[in-house]
């Protein structure tokens, strides 16, 4: 392995622009970044692919190369400057050049910019209100909705606080935010996390659409996989532990094999007529955009885009208060079958006695 004055004395390939695209890799990569506002007062490098393990920055100062070791795989508070994106400060840089180290697994892709840091702060503003609207949503969401299951005690709703819960974890994992708020301590939780909270998503929409559909009432058969499928995430996670390349490639088949499930099981209801499956039509069409953005992500295909996060936010927001109408109305209409029921059984019966002669005539 070569140490940092080995690597000074290489040449480096010329790439356009400061990205560093490598798809499928766990190798480790420098970028030599040649500019002259690197020296100019206030200014920052930054990258706001926020799933690189290991960013390590050298910078030139009067007194020497600074260094600042950091990632999502080590400490929050080795970061330089206290933001979701890696951020590092060049006001003292002495030469206009600088290096980082970057690796990642199981897919690298690493865009970088040197701007002032005020106009970072300005470009990061509304992103940052964005994201505080949304957790703030989904966060009364799940408070309305606990309350709601205490009330009635219907283990739907379990489902689908999971599912909101792990969709905000997931989502807050992509961000950056995760690692500054919940796990800054701790490398174990950012490198499990994308993993863990994508299959805990998909395994509680299961559970969910299958109350929602009463699948297992018109479908038994069909309801039956899921004793096959939620086993399958649970393996994924634990492949991640030692592979996390083939897990992530093997989320993807995942991903496809519970849509298509939960597009089989809302036909299947919709043919039965129950109302609530109507709803999930709606659902449905709006986790494939989620889902397919998410996975590119998480494959390295694109990167950070404010458009984006605006579709798998807006998406993911939409598909809540659907699931939500849903749930509501399966309340009503299991409530009117409840009464009609109680009805029922306050009828007393009616003895009718028919003469048998006149029967027979």
């Amino acid at each position: 392995m070569l140490d940092f004055n080995q690597v000074r004395a290489l040449n480096f390939e010329p790439i356009d622009g400061l990205e560093l695209r490598k798809g499928l890799s766990n190798d480790v990569y420098w970028l030599k970044v040649e500019s002259s506002a690197i020296t100019r007062r206030g200014h920052v490098l930054y990258s706001c692919d926020t799933q690189l393990d290991y960013v390590d920055a050298y910078i030139p100062t009067s007194r020497g190369w600074r260094e600042v070791h950091t990632g999502s795989n080590r400490p929050f508070n080795t970061r330089d400057l206290d933001y979701p994106c890696f951020v590092f400060d060049l006001s003292a840089a002495s030469q206009p050049v600088a290096y980082v180290r970057i690796a990642a697994d199981p897919f690298l892709r690493a865009a970088w910019d040197i701007v002032p840091k005020d106009e970072f702060d300005l470009q990061m503003a509304p992103q940052e209100k964005a994201y505080s609207l949304y957790f703030t949503f989904l966060g009364l969401f799940i408070g309305l909705h606990l309350i709601v299951y205490l009330a009635l005690r219907d283990d739907a709703y379990v489902y689908y606080l999971g599912y909101l819960a792990s969709v905000g974890f997931l989502l807050s994992t992509m961000s950056g935010h995760a690692s500054m708020f919940m796990w800054p301590n701790t490398a174990v939780g950012a490198d499990l996390a994308p993993v863990v909270f994508a299959v805990s998503t998909l395994a509680f929409l299961l559970m969910l659409v299958e109350r929602l559909t009463e699948i297992e009432r018109y479908s038994p058969w069909l309801s039956g996989y899921i004793e096959l499928l939620i086993p399958t995430g649970v393996s994924l996670v634990v492949l991640d532990l030692f592979n996390e390349t083939a897990a992530v490639a093997l989320l993807g088949l995942y991903l496809l094999i519970v849509l298509l499930w939960v597009s089989c099981a809302i036909v299947v209801s919709t043919a039965h007529r129950n109302k609530p499956s109507y709803l999930l039509i709606g659902g449905i069409a709006l986790m494939i955009p989620g889902g397919i953005i998410y996975y590119w992500r998480a494959m390295g295909w694109i990167g950070p885009s404010w458009l984006a996060d605006n579709i798998l936010y807006l998406t993911t927001a939409a598909d809540a208060i659907l699931l939500a109408i849903a749930l509501a109305y399966r309340q009503i209409v299991h409530r009117s079958v409840l009464r009609k029921l109680a009805w029922l059984e306050t009828l007393e019966p009616i003895d009718i006695k028919v003469p048998l002669k006149r029967a027979f005539q």
